[in-house]
């Protein structure tokens, strides 16, 4: 479905990107991952095989996503898919919202994005689709989840507006909102203060059993191929609690 496709996988070192990754590998795309540390990358390119490699990239920094397209534009020559993992949670309430969390939430969720995409856009071409995987927060509500929400809320806007201005190179974007439970916050590795989100949001699910990982991989599998040539502008939800 995706042989010889280059694709660009944003925090694809770890956590879910990671997971989707994986999932794109065994479709037979050749992938670039990004990570936080070097020592993450390495462990990711082993487990995804020959045609996958790395490269160490804070996307909230214009000069590191600058460097990054550089990159592959000097190894692939182009760019087909571009996955964009989403990143910081935050559970500050009103009154205890600090400088440094506020930006901290939008650098990761609104300023990286917003300037990764840009980047790609001059590597993309007809055909070409970018899926950014979010988070369903700007529908849940919780205690001290107002940054979250208001960064995935300018985050659907962004797009909303961004189909307009890929269209005209042939290229698609479309949001994958996946429940928290699917993210790294739910793992052995989350902080204290991500589990006590992550359970925030979970207690106020009405139905707690939400999206597995092998859904979400399957989605934006979906999304990066030309199985969805048709779909441009969309939020595609994968959270179980909807059906």
């Amino acid at each position: 479905m995706l042989r010889n496709r280059v694709i660009l996988v944003t925090g694809g070192a770890t956590g879910i990107g990671f997971v989707i990754a994986q999932g794109l590998a065994r479709q037979g795309a050749e992938l670039i991952v990004t990570g936080a540390t070097q020592g993450q990358i390495d462990d990711a390119v082993a487990r995804l095989g020959y045609y996958a490699t790395g490269v160490s990239a804070d996307l909230s920094k214009v000069a590191d996503v600058e460097a990054l397209f550089s990159r592959v534009r000097a190894s692939h020559g182009r760019l087909d898919v571009l996955v964009v993992t989403t990143g910081a949670q935050c559970d500050l309430p009103l009154g205890r919202i600090t400088e440094s969390a506020f930006d901290q939430m939008f650098d990761a969720n609104v300023k990286a994005v917003t300037f990764t995409v840009q980047a790609a856009r001059s590597m993309m071409g007809d055909g070409g689709s970018i899926v950014i995987i979010g988070s369903q927060a700007p529908t849940d509500h919780g205690e001290g989840t107002s940054l979250c929400r208001a960064a995935k809320s300018a985050l659907h806007s962004l797009i909303e507006e961004w189909t307009t201005d890929l269209r005209e190179i042939g290229v698609r974007v479309n949001l994958l909102s996946a429940s928290s439970a699917t993210a790294p916050i739910g793992s052995k590795n989350a902080t204290a203060r991500g589990e006590h989100f992550f359970c925030t949001l979970k207690n106020h699910w009405s139905f707690q059993l939400n999206g597995s990982q092998r859904e979400i991989v399957g989605a934006a599998t979906f999304l990066a191929s030309d199985t969805s040539r048709y779909s441009n502008g969309v939020e595609l939800v994968a959270n179980r609690q909807k059906f």
